[in-house]
């Protein structure tokens, strides 16, 4: 089983919204790619403000997880945040 440590989530979190910011600088008028920009600071703030689900570390297990994507997984977060 293959557990991700806080560190590495945070750090792939931070290298995808440079990716994100890249792609958004590139693509000025697509709302797809500042949408994902904005899930992907979204997603890095929640990592960052140790919310008590990430605690749990059968969902921080990539093996466990049931989610498919990236973006099933911010869309999850964006879900949790509005609650």
């Amino acid at each position: 089983m293959t557990k991700l440590s806080r560190e590495k989530l945070l750090e792939r979190a931070k290298l995808n919204i440079e990716k994100h910011r890249a792609a958004t600088r590139k693509l000025r008028v697509s709302s797809d790619a500042q949408m994902d920009l904005r899930l992907a600071e979204i997603a890095l703030a929640t990592l960052e403000s140790e919310p008590e689900y990430l605690k749990k570390q059968d969902l921080i297990s990539a093996e466990k997880s049931p989610f498919k994507s990236n973006h099933e997984i911010l869309t999850k977060i964006r879900k949790l945040i509005k609650k």
